[in-house]
């Protein structure tokens, strides 16, 4: 005979509505990273593997203890970021008996800020790990998940957050072994004849490293997307700063009554008008402007 558990219980079971007591009396095993320096420090709390294993006891990590732990950062006013990396909706009966979409509502409540996909996620289908993105309130990012048929990373390559004065870069790693670790069939077509999915690896890893390294570059601001060759880049912003008459030229720009801020804004918005997509990516954005707050462009 089965038996089932309804989503409020199962949430309550979970502990999210407890997490102040929860932590009090739990050390959970989830880790902790430090950047320090002359700016306030920020915690980065990790998790991975999880597997669904919401009901553990302490010491063990529990939902509601990370939730806590994030919130006592949050409650003195600490720059705190919370990231997931990977097979959390399998494992047990919890994530089984839904799909996993209730750990993920409870990854909502405990407040993730972003994760990347496990294997594992691909366990219900690729139907379904697409789903659970637009379930999460916190964004998906994997460098190596591509679509076969258009060449497209599936998802975002990476993801920034202002935090503690720094601007904190998070690249998303897939696992490349997931076609043999989850079911290769989810990676293929309807009838099964050819993979329209693919994680790159490659036999000797150079996919990967290609795919992590442009992830890198995006982050760290080597690289603004694929342009065309009249595409404005940040040392253009500084060259036409030098030269009123071109810059006036080519973007009407008045050198008596915009500032170099605005400057860059007329730049960004004229890049907008001709960008050449880089692989065509959900949403795309010049960067010249967050260059200029980051202080790459002096």
């Amino acid at each position: 005979m089965k038996h089932f558990i309804s989503r409020r219980n199962f949430l309550k079971a979970a502990g999210v509505t407890a997490a102040a007591s929860a932590m009090a009396a739990a050390v959970p095993q989830a880790s902790a990273g430090f950047l320090t320096g002359k700016d306030a420090a920020v915690t980065i709390l990790y998790t991975n593997d999880v597997h669904t294993y919401i009901d553990n006891k302490s010491p063990k990590l529990t939902y509601a203890a990370i939730a806590a732990m994030k919130q006592g950062y949050v409650d003195e006013g600490k720059p705190v970021l919370l990231v997931d990396a990977g097979d959390h909706i399998q494992g047990t009966a919890y994530g089984s008996m839904d799909n996993g979409a209730t750990i993920i509502e409870l990854m909502n409540e405990a407040g993730y800020d972003i994760a990347t996909l496990g294997n594992h996620e691909f366990d219900y289908g690729m139907a379904r790990a697409k789903a659970i993105i637009k379930e999460a309130d916190f964004p998906y990012v994997s460098c190596n998940w591509v679509d076969l048929r258009t060449g497209l990373r599936v998802l975002p390559a990476v993801k920034l957050f202002p935090a503690g004065g720094k601007w904190i870069a998070f690249v998303g790693i897939t696992t490349p072994e997931s076609f043999t670790k989850s079911t290769p069939a989810y990676f293929m077509n309807a009838k099964q004849t050819k993979y329209i999915y693919d994680i790159l690896g490659g036999d000797d890893g150079r996919k990967l490293y290609d795919a992590v390294q442009k992830g890198i570059d995006k982050a760290t601001g080597r690289v603004i997307i694929e342009v065309s060759p009249d595409f404005y880049r940040p040392t253009d912003v500084v060259n036409l700063w030098g030269d009123p008459s071109k810059a006036k030229r080519e973007l009407g720009w008045n050198p008596t009554k915009t500032t170099f801020a605005e400057l860059v804004k007329i730049m960004v918005d004229h890049d907008m008008k001709k960008v050449a997509v880089e692989r065509a990516e959900e949403h795309i954005q010049t960067n010249l402007a967050e260059y200029l707050e980051k202080g790459v462009i002096k």
